[in-house]
């Protein structure tokens, strides 16, 4: 499950009072392009206010039914519509599982106060880094659907108003898509990211990139199910900027082409981490005494790791799946044996390291 429900739940509360008639001057011609584009006849909408235009012949600008009601006493809202305290300010739209199809039009940029934007568990196709979004962003959500494409080193600069050095961007979810390619090094300036999940899509290049040290936050990076390698090592970002990711708490690299060691660095940099995931990938050498110095850690999940070149011939070669290779995974691992100073890691709960080659007792 996403873990910016509770960013959510914290906007949805906000009072939908709405008052003035800007919002039927300005923002309903760009709803209505929106709701052409996603298919709105056909979605699947619940309990509340439907969206509907029937009165408002496209483009007249005769926009009678509004979803932004003026009477104070009677506030009232489309579905998936949320305003600003005491505005008719759209803040926040959330279109999970409503049956979207087709893809998001740029016009979206024009709800220039949208904050939240959930089209999660849909069937939207495209490009959806080819959509531009206003700059007042803080949380997308785009998981679940059909979106394909890479993600240009533009889309990063063109949340950053030319006014300021950074952007309101905190959470990007954009898992179980089709996307590819690298992640360009402009994500470094989303400095305000604190939540990056980019799960189950077939994204390439190095996992943890040297930018990743710009993003001072950052608590969550879930990477895992792509086809990232080590690039230049697991410890780039540390190397680059001294402190980097010193509050990431939750990080899996796991089921990727991934074929490199752990540097004695790498964990003691990681002083905030409770939840380390990386199995299924092609590590070489042995699990460092220092994994112990990230003394917050809660899961450590290393199922399955094999070492070198050969392992990442073995596990990607175009063949069944990697999961379902029925052993074939368990047949050269890391080795060396496990550092007892783990088993005294004070809040470690969860220890996974089955199919590997482990020595010791």
């Amino acid at each position: 499950m996403p873990f910016f429900l509770v960013k959510i739940l914290s906007l949805a509360i906000l009072p939908l009072l709405c008052f003035g008639g800007d919002f039927n001057k300005l923002l309903m011609p760009t709803l209505e392009k929106f709701f052409i584009a996603t298919g709105g006849k056909n979605w699947v909408q619940g309990q509340g206010l439907v969206w509907d235009f029937s009165q408002n012949p496209p483009n007249s600008g005769n926009y009678t039914s509004l979803p932004c009601y003026t009477n104070p006493n009677k506030p009232q809202k489309w579905q998936g519509m949320y305003f600003k305290s005491g505005s008719c300010n759209l803040g926040y739209l959330a279109l999970k599982n409503f049956n979207l199809v087709g893809s998001l039009p740029s016009s979206l940029a024009e709800l220039t106060d949208l904050q939240v934007l959930d089209v999660s568990f849909n069937s939207l196709g495209g490009n959806f880094f080819s959509t531009k979004l206003p700059l007042s962003m803080t949380i997308i959500a785009a998981n679940d659907n059909f979106f394909t494409g890479t993600i240009p080193s533009s889309w990063a600069n063109s949340l950053i108003s030319t006014s300021a050095s950074a952007t309101s961007l905190n959470t990007l979810i954009i898992t179980d898509n089709s996307f590819s390619g690298s992640i360009p090094s402009t994500f470094g300036r989303l400095t305000a990211l604190t939540d990056i999940e980019l799960q189950n899509n077939m994204f390439t290049g190095a996992v943890m990139p040297s930018f990743l040290g710009s993003l001072k936050g950052l608590n969550t990076y879930i990477v895992s199910g792509n086809q990232f390698t080590a690039g230049p090592g697991l410890d780039a970002a540390i190397k680059a900027v001294p402190g980097a990711l010193a509050k990431l708490a939750r990080l899996d690299i796991s089921v990727n082409h991934i074929s490199t060691s752990f540097t004695q660095d790498f964990f003691p940099a990681l002083v905030s981490l409770q939840d380390f995931r990386g199995g299924v990938n092609c590590f070489a050498g042995s699990i460092p005494s220092t994994i112990c110095q990230a003394s917050n850690l809660k899961t450590i999940v290393l199922d399955g790791l094999s070492a070198g070149e050969s392992c990442v011939q073995e596990l990607w070669s175009p063949q069944p799946n990697p999961l379902t290779l029925n052993g074939a995974v368990s047949k050269r691992f890391t080795e060396g044996s496990i550092p007892s100073c783990v088993f005294h890691i004070k809040n470690l709960t969860t220890l996974h390291l089955s199919g590997n080659s482990l020595t010791g007792s």
